[in-house]
């Protein structure tokens, strides 16, 4: 049987993807919120795309005394589903949680998501319209630009369909997952890519209060420019989908 050194660091259970562009102003709160909550073994990894706010020192200086702490810094804007993608294949967890970093998704739900996990989903999708969850009091715009989004996910995406949620960026999944992407894509869409790259994946979804930041600006573009990336993102994942069989 193989045994570990003494030496050799034990792999984290669970990995935090956080992709991170000028959040000095909710940074220091969610990684707080997230030591005070999560107890099992854990690493976070931090994808910044060339913050200039702090965000950047922020992260060199908590990763040089957390051994839990991974950086990958870009000095161009990148799309948030490279950035997260460039995450998750850093991590080495059992299980990866991709979250936004600006307190929009509540920290405190990382034990369920982990729970529903370490009961044999192969994804977990934390949704604001499943039992307990709630949009808030989120901007009208962002309603009206989340809602057509699903809309036109469930339209060109058979994975899409039958999840109340399509459009969450508050997920977790097994690490072992297929992601098929090519890095010259934009979009915004780590999951439903996940979910166009794998066939018959058990998914549990939870509900949670979508909270409107409090500081610093939207990333997402808020007008037609996102739809029209977004309806190409969703043809690329359509093409995942004909890859693996669905």
């Amino acid at each position: 049987m193989p045994t570990r050194s003494m030496s050799e660091p034990v792999p984290p259970d669970l990995s935090i993807v956080l992709a991170t562009y000028n959040e000095i102003d909710n940074l220091p709160e969610l990684i707080r919120r997230i030591a005070a909550i999560l107890k099992v073994n854990h690493e976070i990894i931090f994808c910044d795309d060339g913050s200039k706010d702090g965000t950047k020192e922020f992260i060199v200086d908590y990763c040089s005394t957390h051994s839990n702490g991974k950086y990958i810094l870009s000095d161009v804007k990148q799309t948030t589903l490279i950035a997260r993608y460039r995450g998750v294949m850093a991590s080495t967890g059992r299980f990866v949680v991709i979250m936004d970093s600006d307190l929009q998704h509540p920290p405190e739900k990382l034990i369920e998501i982990y729970n529903k996990l370490n009961e044999g989903y192969d994804m977990v999708i934390a949704s604001r319209f499943a039992p307990g969850g709630s949009t808030g009091d989120r901007k009208a715009i962002r309603g009206v630009i989340s809602r057509a989004a699903s809309f036109i996910s469930k339209i060109l995406l058979k994975s899409a369909r039958g999840i109340s949620d399509p459009m969450s960026n508050f997920i977790g999944f097994r690490r072992d997952l297929n992601i098929i992407i090519d890095r010259k894509w934009r979009g915004f869409e780590i999951p439903l890519c996940i979910m166009s790259s794998n066939k018959n994946l058990k998914i549990a979804e939870i509900g949670y209060v979508f909270k409107e930041r409090t500081a610093g600006s939207s990333k997402v573009t808020q007008n037609m420019k996102f739809m029209k990336i977004f309806i190409r993102e969703m043809i690329n994942y359509r093409n995942n989908e004909k890859k693996v069989g669905k």
